[in-house]
């Protein structure tokens, strides 16, 4: 098999040529899809981010709680 892969055609082109100028349009379409889904992911990504970051700072209960229990993100207590 690796000796078809030197072989050229009619046009004198090799396989990899053949493929790399007929796919072309590929190329260029494949590049434009790929960009437009990193900036969907991107989006996505900060939107997570952030409801993650919210969750993590944010005691159950609050800082109103009736009971005396001061939320802070440092440092929690009761009074």
């Amino acid at each position: 098999m690796p000796a078809f892969s030197e072989l050229k055609n009619s046009e004198s082109k090799t396989p990899r040529q053949l493929f790399t100028s007929t796919h072309a349009g590929l190329l260029k379409d494949g590049e434009k899809w790929m960009g437009s889904i990193a900036s969907q992911c991107m989006l996505v990504l900060t939107i997570i981010a952030t409801v993650v970051f919210e969750a993590a700072f944010t005691v159950p209960g609050g800082n109103e709680d009736n009971e005396g229990i001061l939320c802070s993100i440092f440092l929690l207590w009761h009074t």
